[in-house]
């Protein structure tokens, strides 16, 4: 058995114990730990090329992570490990304790085997755990390199005859720098590590949620981002002011996320081409997410040309299709059912209930008829917090206590959320809603414009007499932040020139019009070229023939060659004329030949006569070869000779 996956394996199981430490979950310290052992029970090492051993290393680390995220979360108190960072130590200790049972064939194995340890010691560093924390990682860290360097040299031996002061200098070094590395780390990996998560959640959230939707939502999202003034929809032929788009009732590490299996019904709507009817509002998409359709809770009588539609039980519209344009009645049955509460929507983290009764019962929020209880909730946000896209960071604190305890200012994600778990608290059903607020309205057509920065969240809360009701707790501040304001006057002129040309076009008629004209213009200019150049096409019939130059100048540059004038790759007859007219040529020869090349050209590519008054020149050119090489074979017999 290999030493140095022995003493990997002893390194994963230090690097387990101080896991176990830090979470005060020994059940999943365990797992690495067994997989180690039961590695080292192979004990050649299996033989597994790198893909093999990567997606070995994958399914065993996300398995366990997995469970961390589920498991840790629930559990109360915490340890000193916050879940996202359990959730990484485990995965990757258990990603690399599976990789014991390979043979280190190639020294890439060994290095991602200590690679992920390291991650592992750097997710459980900021436990804050102090000297236990510095020893273990230390030790730990020791060992992963002993390891290494055997791997590098199965020669060293840890016999007794081998620790001579000389054998021991290498090994002091390597303990020396790993405590010393380590004791930095213990201080310092805390805050790299948080910042390190914060920036990849942060980055995560943001490429989820760029264009206000997704499958997700971070209460992190849009933490110091101005958003952006791309247009998303025009609305038009009456106003509504919350445009639905995606439901969510789980929380877990800062981000909603939907629970439910992606159970999915048809939902009736009027296929049809022309324009906006009476009494409709017409929805034309711009950008932003193609599967996710934009409509009201109350919206009925759906209508689009661009196929059909389908709902989630949350009522959030789904299409397969790119629906660009869709129309819809505020009067009427409502299109969108959405279904009773679930499990999750009254669910609330344990580890934030103490703060969240303390609120209700300061607020006197807690009794009441229930949508009177949430109604209490939003009056004291809206009253009493302040709307901003820059949140205060908080590293130490939960970003949602930081919210409703210290800085007290948040943008939506933050109002919304704190919201929806006050009012669970309070035995409300409640749900996160994302989707966009419609509030300007455009200075050049009867229209409104939605924006990016138009994105907002809200909560629905649930009353078995009602359904499921709105409530949105951001203040009004919030409005007053764009309202169009901010934009140009000469972007919103071109803005409105785009929707008359989309308008044009997506009428029936002008567009067949439209067609018809470009067809019309498009034949025209065909006709115009073919007049043209027709002569010209073909008038030079056969010129690809005639282009290939004469057996007469062939013979003509052969000669010449022997006298050391060669002409160019894609000199002209011309130029090349000049050159044997200065060349070492005798003086007459040379001019014979420069004006039968000059002539030969102007009546080859220049006179129209044809081929009848080039036989005479294409004789001369031919007489001129062979005096060239009588010429060259009287000055120089002996080389002809040769």
């Amino acid at each position: 058995m290999s030493r140095a996956r022995i003493i990997d394996a002893l390194a994963l199981i230090v690097a387990s114990a101080l896991f176990a430490l830090a979470s005060r979950q020994p059940a999943l310290a365990a797992i690495p730990t067994l997989l180690a052992l039961g590695g080292l029970a192979v004990r050649q090492g299996a033989r597994a090329d790198a893909f093999a051993q990567t997606a070995t290393s994958l399914v065993a680390g996300a398995l366990p992570g997995y469970l961390a995220i589920n498991v840790i979360d629930r559990e109360v108190p915490l340890g000193v490990l916050d879940p996202t960072s359990g959730s990484i130590a485990i995965a990757t200790l258990c990603a690399a304790s599976v990789r014991t049972v390979f043979s280190l064939a190639n020294s890439r194995a060994g290095l991602v085997n200590s690679a992920l340890l390291f991650v592992a010691l750097a997710s459980v560093g900021q436990s804050r755990l102090g000297a236990s924390y510095a020893l273990l990682a230390a030790l730990a860290s020791t060992l992963s390199l002993v390891s290494r360097a055997i791997e590098r040299d199965p020669s060293l031996s840890l016999s007794r005859s081998q620790f001579t002061p000389r054998a021991l200098w290498p090994l002091a070094a390597i303990v020396a720098i790993t405590s010393a590395l380590t004791s930095l780390g213990a201080w310092g990996l805390p805050i790299a590590h948080r910042w390190s998560v914060r920036r990849m959640v942060s980055a995560y959230s943001r490429a989820q949620n760029i264009s206000g939707l997704g499958d997700r939502m971070s209460l992190q999202a849009m933490d110091g981002i101005l958003q952006s003034d791309a247009i998303v929809l025009r609305v038009r032929g009456g106003s509504t002011d919350y445009l639905r788009g995606v439901a969510f009732d789980r929380y877990r590490l800062n981000t909603w996320s939907y629970s439910r299996p992606a159970a999915r019904r048809r939902v009736a709507v009027t296929q049809r081409t022309s324009g906006i009817l009476p009494g409709e509002i017409e929805l034309l998409r711009v950008s932003g997410p193609a599967q996710w359709v934009l409509a009201p809770l109350e919206a009925g009588a759906l209508a689009s040309p661009d196929g059909e539609l389908e709902a989630l039980p949350t009522g959030a519209l789904r299409s397969a299709a790119d629906v660009k344009l869709l129309w819809f009645a505020r009067s009427g049955p409502r299109s969108i059912t959405v279904d009773p509460p679930g499990p999750y929507d009254t669910e609330y983290p344990r580890v934030l209930a103490p703060m969240l009764l303390n609120i209700g019962r300061e607020w006197r929020c807690l009794e009441g008829p229930a949508l009177e209880r949430v109604r209490c909730f939003e009056r004291r946000l809206r009253r009493e917090y302040r709307y901003s896209l820059t949140v205060p960071e908080t590293p130490d604190t939960e970003p949602l206590v930081a919210f409703l305890r210290s800085h007290k200012q948040g943008h939506c994600e933050y109002f919304a959320s704190a919201l929806a778990l006050l009012s669970r608290t309070a035995n409300v059903p409640t749900r996160v809603v994302a989707g966009y607020r419609v509030h300007e309205r455009s200075e050049w057509g009867d229209y409104y414009v939605v924006r990016e920065r138009d994105a907002h969240s809200w909560v629905e809360a649930y009353e078995p007499s009602r359904g499921w009701v709105r409530f949105d707790a951001t203040p009004p501040s919030a409005d007053e932040r764009g309202a169009g304001s901010a934009v140009p006057a000469w972007r919103t002129f071109i803005e409105s020139l785009r929707w008359r040309w989309a308008d044009f076009w997506s009428g029936g008629r002008s567009r067949g019009a439209f067609v018809l004209a470009a067809l019309a213009l498009a034949l025209g200019l065909l006709v115009s070229v073919l007049r043209r150049n027709a002569r010209a096409w073909f008038g030079r019939a056969g010129a690809d023939e005639r282009d290939a130059p004469p057996a007469s100048l062939l013979a003509l540059d052969a000669a010449l060659a022997r006298w050391s004038i060669v002409r160019e790759r894609g000199e002209s007859i011309e130029r090349f004329s000049s050159r044997v007219e200065q060349s070492a040529l005798p003086e007459e020869l040379a001019k014979d030949t420069a004006a039968a090349l000059r002539a030969f050209a102007r009546q080859r590519y220049g006179a129209p006569d044809g081929d009848d008054a080039l036989a005479p020149l294409e004789a001369q050119l031919t007489a001129l070869a062979t005096a060239l090489l009588d010429a060259r074979r009287a000055s120089a017999p002996a080389s002809d000779a040769r």
